[in-house]
């Protein structure tokens, strides 16, 4: 006779605890069918109304919560593999890990992010304990508590752009200097009262340009100062109604430029591709 292992009851049973605790408030649950980590994902409605907001769970359950418990009675400690949790630092969405406690039908959980953020670093061992509080339990508080980390992690990209606004806003007014800068493009751009500018490059620009200076075998001021001397003369010569044409050595036309949005329109696509190679 064939037995059901009860580690995949279990599995079934603890899903089936959070379908109906997240469909309770409205949400929608779907099962990940591979194994990649994620077994669920929850879509946010408020009041019947589909929002942005997204989570990702990973479902764990025992029969014997007590040999996780920590010393003190305060946390869950519940092994993860590492790559998991490596993985899931990337995340836009937060990732919810969820301890299922069959016995006294609780379920734990916590963000892994969260429990990354207060984790300190060192070396990586092939799985972590993760601190799940024991009194983040998954009841109406902690849908609610849920939610708010949700959306906290969504909004993060609007948050970080507004403290950078303020600090601009102070460095402008206290050292008399203007301030450009484009986060996206990895471009901070200082202008001092007298006229004189410096650029300071990071993120993706900053590894272009080391790219180029390797491969130049100049300095990384000199690429700066070169690309923006480039792009000068090339909105000035726009500006008067000439056109860039890139040609080969033999002067075998490559590429036709006739204005400056479609050379900006081709670097921002050569920029996407070249991020998705690397």
């Amino acid at each position: 006779m064939i037995k059901r292992p009860r580690a995949h009851e279990l599995e079934d049973l603890s899903r089936n605890k959070l379908h109906q605790a997240f469909n309770s408030v409205g949400w929608t649950v779907e099962d990940l069918g591979k194994d990649y980590g994620e077994d669920c994902l929850v879509r946010v409605f408020e009041n019947g109304v589909a929002t942005p907001f997204t989570f990702f769970v990973q479902a764990k359950s025992s029969d014997h919560i007590e040999s996780y418990i920590d010393k003190e009675r305060r946390h869950v400690t519940y092994p993860v593999a590492t790559d998991h949790i490596e993985h899931w630092k990337k995340f836009w969405e937060p990732v919810i890990l969820t301890v299922w406690d069959s016995v006294n039908d609780v379920t734990y959980w916590e963000s892994i992010q969260t429990f990354m953020e207060g984790h300190a670093s060192g070396p990586l061992a092939k799985t972590m304990r993760v601190k799940v509080p024991i009194d983040n339990t998954l009841d109406e508080e902690g849908l609610k508590r849920i939610l708010a980390r949700t959306k906290s992690r969504h909004y993060r990209f609007e948050q970080e752009q507004v403290g950078a606004k303020i600090l601009i806003d102070l460095l402008e007014k206290e050292l008399d200097i203007t301030i450009s800068y484009d986060a996206q493009a990895g471009i901070l751009f200082i202008t001092e009262k007298d006229g004189s500018a410096k650029l300071i490059a990071f993120g993706r620009y900053a590894e272009q340009v080391n790219r180029l200076a390797i491969s130049l075998g100049v300095s990384h001021e000199r690429v700066i100062e070169e690309s923006v001397s480039f792009m000068r003369k090339t909105v000035e010569a726009f500006s008067e109604g000439s056109e860039l044409v890139v040609a080969s050595s033999e002067g075998t036309i490559l590429q036709r430029f006739p204005s400056l949005e479609d050379l900006l329109r081709h670097v921002e696509r050569a920029a996407e591709v070249g991020d998705e190679e690397e």
